[in-house]
């Protein structure tokens, strides 16, 4: 069973519409454009859509909070993922918080696999659960944004709410102080 909860929200310049199964938040995708389909069906463990509302309502409230905040149930094995980018959004979401970016290199590197940055930007792009899995804070080596299968406006929001400094031409600014972009390898079980 299938079921598609909207949650519109003063904060954000957009809706965020949530796709569950029965067992699993399976996606998420963000839009400009204002979505009024609110609990048309409900699962019946309705646990999982409350666990995802309140993660939403941590997020667009006190954003910095949410690294404190129970992870919903999500469902590894939605869409096309593969181990590689179940591992890709594991370490993404456990490493790299709120007001933080990692560049597609460097967190191919954090995975042990230096050379496989573009095989992470292919594990960003099939995210099925955008925003709880952070794709969003995946950036270009350059700093520049890169793309957001949301689109870059959206992209540009999220960083800003989570107290990225862009500079004007939309790049992310480097933090005052740092040398060198931190990448500490991260061990896979």
């Amino acid at each position: 069973m299938w079921v598609q909860h909207a949650m519109k929200d003063r904060y954000p310049p957009s809706a965020v519409v949530l796709i569950f199964s029965n067992s699993a938040s399976v996606g998420t995708h963000l839009t400009l454009v204002t979505v009024t389909l609110i609990d048309k069906i409900r699962p019946k463990d309705g646990e999982i859509v409350d666990q995802v509302l309140y993660w939403l309502k941590i997020y667009f409230n006190d954003v910095q909070a949410i690294n404190h905040t129970f992870m919903p149930s999500l469902c590894p094995s939605a869409g096309a993922n593969t181990n590689f980018r179940t591992q890709v959004c594991q370490v993404l979401s456990k490493n790299v918080g709120p007001g933080k970016t990692v560049s597609y290199s460097e967190l191919a590197s954090m995975l042990n696999k230096p050379n496989a940055a573009r095989a992470v930007g292919t594990a960003m792009a099939n995210n099925p659960i955008q925003l709880i899995i952070p794709c969003h804070r995946v950036i270009r080596n350059d700093l520049s944004l890169g793309s957001y299968v949301r689109g870059q406006s959206v992209k540009m929001w999220l960083l800003k709410h989570e107290g990225v400094k862009l500079a004007a031409n939309n790049k992310v600014l480097p933090v005052p102080g740092a040398k060198k972009r931190p990448t500490k390898t991260v061990v896979l079980p």
